[in-house]
This record gives C-alpha cells, structure tokens and sequence, in this order.
C-alpha cells in the first residue's frame, strides 16, 4: 500500500465532522503556506528594489561629495591667488606711500601736474 491509500483509508473511517475539521485545518494551513510565501516574496522584492534605491544615491552622494571637493579645493586656490594679489597691492601701496612721503613736491611740478589735468579736462569735455 501506498502513503496515498493508508491516508484514503483512514480518511473514509473518519466521522463526517472529522472530516469537516481535517478538511478545513489543511485548507487553512496550505492557504497559510501560500500566504506567507507570497509575503516572503513581497518582502524580498520590496527589499530588492530599496536596495536598488540605496546604492543609487549613494552612487549620487558620491558624486555630489566629488563635486563639492573640486569646489572647494578651486575655492581655496582662488583664495590664495586673491591673498597673494592682495598682499602685492599693499606692498605697492606701502611703497607708493613711502614714496609720496620721502619726494617732496616742487611748485614746478605741481604746476606741470595740474596744466596736464586741465588739458586732459579740456579734451573730454569738448568732445
């Protein structure tokens, strides 16, 4: 005999509400396996794609993080070429301030300086 007849046969010995109650128990625990499976498979999925989303913006993070070193490293470049310009234009300054303060200024040249003004004045205005 096989697996499947013993259980035939000790099925048909059962009373009807047995068989009611065996019935209903395998419906519910095979609709149970089905259902968790189902949920088992959802749930895989619904991992599987946040996974997906995931390494695309870490993907995304790492290149906005690039981004932001490129940016920030041409920052600090301009920086120190805006400090050295800087530090250029005060040494001119001081120097040119040494300079107004050790050259005294003779009437002639003043005279000189300002007879050029006046011309240069002259020009704009007429045109």
């Amino acid at each position: 005999m096989t697996l499947i007849q013993i259980i035939s046969f000790w099925f048909k010995e059962q009373k009807p509400m047995t068989k009611l109650f065996i019935t209903i128990t395998l419906i519910l625990f095979v609709s149970g396996a089905v259902l968790g499976v189902k949920y088992a498979l959802l749930k895989h999925r619904y991992i599987k794609e946040k996974e997906k989303e995931i390494v695309e913006l870490k993907d995304s993070l790492e290149i906005v993080n690039a981004k932001v070193h490129d940016l920030s490293f041409k920052g600090q470049e301009i920086n120190q070429k805006a400090k050295k310009k800087a530090n250029n234009i005060h040494q001119k300054l001081k120097q040119d301030e040494k300079n107004i303060h050790d050259h005294i200024v003779t009437d002639d040249e003043l005279a000189g300086f300002l007879s050029k003004y006046e011309q240069k004045a002259r020009q704009h205005n007429i045109k």
